[in-house]
């Protein structure tokens, strides 16, 4: 959907096609070149949801994908947007009022996404939107996500890598959420689905390197202490 207004009243819908919402994101901020990206919000309109609830990793699986995994000024690997204090909301289903039938249309937005320029990263927003169209057609959402963004909120703050099982449920269902849209062929859900899990791996094997990084910090920082302690004590218990 698209604001047409500046008071923000009325939207039109952009497309029905994610590869074409994919290049006019590109296309927009191209554009904009001298405007540095911030954040993007993407509303799908909801016609239905799925069936499988939510748990904690399925939204850091959203995260991972289209969120601002990095490092910040301190050197500490972050997501930034969340840990930032960048956010309002994370999902949040809203209503839209047609500019031309005088209704409103219900849509789910996804407002966590970083906005970033073609190049910034090795894959474009084509399997960002393809993931979200499949989370919104394979989990039931009711609840939003209002349960999960405490834990959503601590691990921004000091992200892990997720378990293989984790990654698999959410390929799993976003796959079946897209079977169960019916807008795409199987081909282009398979490839597609193979673009998203490839990113997700990605990025697990980012933090998974960053928490080895930290861990080893830990340990040379206690080994000082320790040190420390052995230096203290060597007057009082000489050999």
């Amino acid at each position: 959907m698209v604001r047409i207004d500046y008071p923000r009243k009325y939207s039109l819908p952009l497309t029905a096609d994610p590869v074409v919402a994919a290049e006019m994101i590109r296309e927009a901020v191209e554009f904009v070149a001298e405007i540095k990206p911030h954040s993007l919000h993407l509303n799908i309109e909801h016609r239905g949801l799925g069936e499988v609830k939510p748990v904690l990793d399925d939204y850091l699986c959203l995260l991972m994908l289209g969120g601002d995994l990095g490092y910040d000024e301190k050197g500490c690997l972050r997501e930034k947007r969340l840990a930032g204090n960048e956010l309002r909301g994370v999902i949040q289903r809203r209503k839209h009022l047609s500019f031309f039938e005088e209704v409103k249309k219900e849509v789910v937005e996804y407002s966590f996404l970083r906005l970033w320029r073609y190049g910034d990263r090795d894959y474009d927003y084509l399997p960002v939107i393809m993931a979200l169209k499949g989370f919104q057609y394979g989990y039931n959402m009711d609840l939003s996500c209002r349960d999960q963004v405490q834990g959503m909120l601590y691990w921004a703050q000091n992200p892990r890598p997720l378990p293989e099982s984790s990654i698999n449920r959410f390929m799993s269902t976003v796959k079946s959420g897209l079977q169960r849209e019916g807008a795409h062929s199987e081909r282009f859900i398979v490839e597609t689905g193979k673009k998203i899990l490839a990113v997700l791996r990605e990025w697990n094997q980012v933090l998974a390197a960053g928490s080895k990084n930290i861990q080893s910090v830990l340990f040379f920082c206690c080994a000082l202490e320790l040190l420390e302690v052995v230096e203290m004590l060597a007057p009082v218990c000489p050999t």
